[in-house]
């Protein structure tokens, strides 16, 4: 029986597809399968993913979505770990021995992530997606980590590999949620019941694309969704009252994050009206740091578009230079 299970679940990516499974099969940790579960590809998926049969395991099924899609990865799964990788994005070479190794050795330990490169649809660099709060590794409490991501959704895709056994007790992904909001979902979920552990290095290359902007400028849709996601944490029976403090706070940088979506969509109206609703529901951000990211986004929803796109390049260039987060705000 393989050590992990690696799950990849796709759909109309088979530009992307070959180098994603070339980037799994060049790990240095091998004691692994491949899933492959295709959600209804109209392309040449099949084509493509012909060639890798095996060691490809191929799963074929209509069309209803990335949480089904996942979930089909992780139920047909044998291995102790499971690392789920979006078609499009590409593992580092040593991504999975590093999470054999702390979920090896922390046996508490629910899920291990780390950072990921952000590379654009031809594979150029773009910056570095990784966690605001913490200069590196570790292994805490879920109920701590549970408080920077209500404020922060920093788990990127790709990016982690869970222990199999513990989705029998969390559960799988929800259906309800699009692209982005899943992880975020599923990760509250682990950490309500299991310690959490950071890599504080780049495990895999996180792809950005037409596609994927498209997905994530669906505004209501990630509004209701977070919403959704918060209520869970504060409505809890067990851990609600140990987060009631940061109830004013988490809604700021949810409207924050709303807010952004409604500039990435066009929609200068409802930014700015998520923008006041932010500062209303947090006014002391007004006299904190935490004031810089309102006052960018509200200047995006407000000044014209060539002056955000001179900053936002400006912006591009120092974070990759310095090797911060992209993509805040």
């Amino acid at each position: 029986m393989p050590k992990v299970s690696v799950a990849i679940p796709t759909y109309n990516r088979a530009r992307f597809l070959a180098e994603c499974i070339e980037s799994i099969l060049k790990q240095t940790f091998q004691d692994f399968e491949i899933l492959l579960i295709d959600d209804g590809s109209t392309d040449n998926t099949s084509e493509i993913v012909s060639a890798y049969c095996p060691p490809v395991k191929y799963f074929r099924q209509e069309n209803k979505g990335a949480p089904t899609a996942y979930n089909k990865g992780i139920t047909e799964a044998i291995g102790d770990y499971v690392w789920l990788v979006d078609s499009d994005d590409v593992l580092l070479e040593d991504a999975l021995e590093l999470g054999v190794e702390v979920l090896d050795r922390w046996p508490k330990v629910g899920f291990v992530y780390g950072q990921a490169y952000v590379i654009d649809e031809e594979g150029h660099m773009m910056g570095l997606c990784k966690p605001s709060h913490s200069k590196e590794s570790y292994v805490r409490s879920g109920r701590e980590e549970i408080k920077h991501l209500m404020l922060e959704n920093y788990v990127s895709g790709s990016t982690a590999m869970f222990r199999r056994s513990c989705f029998d007790v969390v559960g799988l992904f929800n259906p309800v949620f699009h692209r982005g909001s899943e992880d975020y979902d599923l990760c509250v979920r682990f950490a309500k019941k299991y310690d959490v552990a950071y890599i504080d290095r780049p495990v895999a290359k996180y792809r950005v694309h037409r596609s994927c902007l498209t997905a994530d400028r669906q505004v209501e849709e990630k509004k209701r969704a977070h919403d959704l996601i918060l209520q869970s944490i504060f409505d809890d029976n067990e851990l609600g009252h140990v987060y009631s403090d940061l109830r004013a706070k988490a809604y700021y940088y949810h409207y924050c994050r709303v807010a952004r979506t409604a500039i990435s969509a066009g929609d200068v109206k409802a930014a700015r009206s998520y923008l006041i609703k932010a500062l209303r529901t947090y006014p002391q951000a007004a006299f904190r740091m935490d004031s810089m990211k309102w006052q960018f986004l509200l200047a995006k929803a407000v000044l014209p578009a060539p002056f955000i796109d001179f900053a936002r390049s400006g912006k591009r260039r120092l974070n990759i230079l310095s090797g911060r987060k992209v993509g805040i705000p």
